[in-house]
């Protein structure tokens, strides 16, 4: 599993690790959606180009993970699959992405947790010589 849960005393910290910043998005999407829905069988049935920018990898992380969280709440759509078209860390950090969606209109999609947003408290990368770590806390 690319991603563990550490203990927070209110809400739900999230940790995701792997070999490169972008292949980090991808583990914390299916470590979101571990917490906000039961695993169920998911159809693909509407993909969506989304772009994002942001100072940091931090700000980039959150600013994507609260859009797919609105969506979710919002729309009724969960990410089930997210392709990286292009990435870049300078000037500043972008992610272009392919994002595809299961319409929950099609069908019940039983929410675990709502979560209320992806916040910057005790928001960190690191990297420790092999591995990026990325952890956020999902305020619930």
């Amino acid at each position: 599993m690319p991603f563990d849960f550490i203990d927070h005393p209110a809400d739900i910290a999230l940790h995701a690790f792997n070999t490169s910043y972008s292949n980090l998005l991808p583990d914390f999407i299916q470590g979101w959606r571990s917490v906000a829905v039961e695993s169920t069988k998911f159809n693909s049935v509407l993909t969506q180009i989304i772009k994002w920018e942001a100072e940091s990898f931090e700000e980039l992380a959150i600013n994507m993970l609260n859009d797919l969280n609105f969506f979710l709440d919002t729309r009724g759509q969960i990410c089930v699959e997210f392709t990286i078209m292009q990435f870049h860390t300078t000037p500043i950090f972008s992610l272009e992405a392919a994002v595809q969606f299961d319409d929950n209109t099609m069908h019940d999609i039983v929410r675990k947790q709502e979560i209320k947003a992806i916040t910057f408290h005790d928001a960190a990368v690191q990297f420790d010589g092999k591995n990026y770590h990325l952890k956020l806390v999902l305020d619930i």
